[in-house]
């Protein structure tokens, strides 16, 4: 299952835009991704690109991007004949996260390399492919774990709790409608929960990510007594 993140760390979007999106997000992908897919584009580095990348890595946990790879955007902006790996190279902050990311990152461009090119790296159809093998390579170094932490996994029992309450009350429901029901439902109380407490959207992210915030523990470690505590069923 692929989950959109769109603008997760646009510098310039409101916190109130993206909580919802973010917990829309925690809900569709416990207990946990095997996959997180960063995508950035290729482009001149400003103060906007550095303010990003600075995002990133104060957001994701080392654990966190050892299941990840960054997929750079705007291929064609590369310059003829240069990898994305040199052009990675060139830059301090972007070299120190890719290091981070286990120097996993290709380049793709939705533009001008879909057709046949002369060279094939740049082509969508070499990188894609190239994408693909580097995923099976991480999910196998991960032996087919998925990424998780306490928060997702306080979630996720959330929703099996939920589940089971759906089950009990309409037994000719599928699994899977009784799954997305149960989504859905912990989904909407942790939306209002988050709410209420005043929760900033990069402390929520943040979380998610497995970022160590001390001052919101409650919300990382005990995300089922937290809900029942605010909002009992």
């Amino acid at each position: 299952m692929w989950i959109d993140t769109p603008g997760f760390f646009d510098t310039d979007r409101p916190e109130e835009e993206l909580k919802p999106e973010i917990v829309k997000c925690i809900t569709e992908c416990t207990p946990g991704p095997h996959v997180f897919l960063i995508v950035l584009k290729v482009e001149k580095y400003t103060e906007q690109e550095k303010n990003i990348i600075n995002k990133l890595q104060q957001c994701f946990s080392e654990e966190a991007l050892t299941y990840a790879i960054v997929l750079f955007t705007h291929g064609d902006q590369l310059p003829e004949g240069k990898k994305i790996e040199q052009w990675v190279d060139l830059n301090t902050d972007l070299r120190d996260l890719m290091k981070k990311c286990g120097r996993r990152f290709h380049v793709i461009d939705n533009k001008y390399w879909k057709n046949k090119q002369h060279d094939e790296y740049r082509s969508n159809q070499f990188q894609v492919a190239e994408l693909l093998k580097t995923i099976d390579k991480m999910v196998e170094a991960n032996k087919g774990s998925c990424y998780t932490n306490e928060m997702l996994q306080a979630v996720e029992e959330e929703i099996q709790q939920e589940e089971k309450l759906i089950k009990e009350s309409n037994a000719n429901k599928s699994g899977e409608e009784i799954r997305a029901e149960a989504k859905s439902n912990v989904q909407k109380r942790l939306f209002i929960a988050v709410s209420a407490t005043a929760v900033s959207a990069t402390v929520l992210l943040g979380c998610f990510l497995g970022l160590k915030l001390m001052k919101d523990r409650m919300l990382i470690t005990g995300l089922g007594l937290f809900l029942s505590k605010y909002l009992p069923r």
